[in-house]
């Protein structure tokens, strides 16, 4: 398998994240490989950390947490279970047992994922079962993988990768010199 430059910062930056706090924490920027036109062909992807019915599992909770709407894409549009799937390809095995038994218990819960996700948040910040934990995981991740990815990006107007000729300063009276 050949790797470019950014996939090898990619799978360094996962290793060290996964490492630090035991989730794929999306410290990276989110970018997909180029392919015919320069869009990736999410319906080609084969993934490579989790098995098929897992990546659709992945693909279809994802777009339930984050919808397409009126203003954007969502987040298959956004690739983020082509993300995620990276991200656990390259972290600790440990890591891709809990995300693939997570994934198995949300398909298991029966065909109203919607109804799974409200069963697995009532617990909010104190989740209790581990299935409840593995949506905590998961929406983190899912969630700073849309706003990574180019269409989360463009969703919130993020212009940070933007040169500017100058800045002015601060234009808060008390903040003037």
């Amino acid at each position: 398998m050949e790797l470019d430059r950014r996939e090898i910062f990619r799978i360094i930056t996962a290793a060290v994240t996964a490492g630090v706090t035991g989730s794929p924490i999306l410290a990276q920027e989110h970018r997909h490989a180029a392919t015919v036109g320069g869009e990736l062909d999410i319906a080609a992807y084969k993934p490579r950390a989790l098995s098929e019915a897992q990546y659709k599992t992945l693909d279809a909770l994802s777009e339930i947490l984050l919808p397409a709407g009126d203003d954007g894409p969502g987040a298959h549009e956004a690739g983020v279970a082509y993300y995620l799937d990276t991200v656990l390809h390259y972290g600790g095995e440990a890591q891709r047992e809990s995300w693939r038994r997570g994934l198995d218990s949300a398909a298991a819960s029966g065909p109203d994922l919607e109804a799974t996700i409200v069963r697995w948040s009532k617990n909010g910040m104190s989740p209790q079962t581990e299935d409840e934990k593995f949506f905590m995981a998961f929406k983190n991740a899912a969630i700073g993988a849309f706003y990574l990815s180019a269409a989360g990006r463009k969703c919130t107007g993020y212009r940070g990768d933007t040169a500017i000729a100058s800045f002015s300063g601060c234009t808060h009276k008390e903040h003037q010199a």
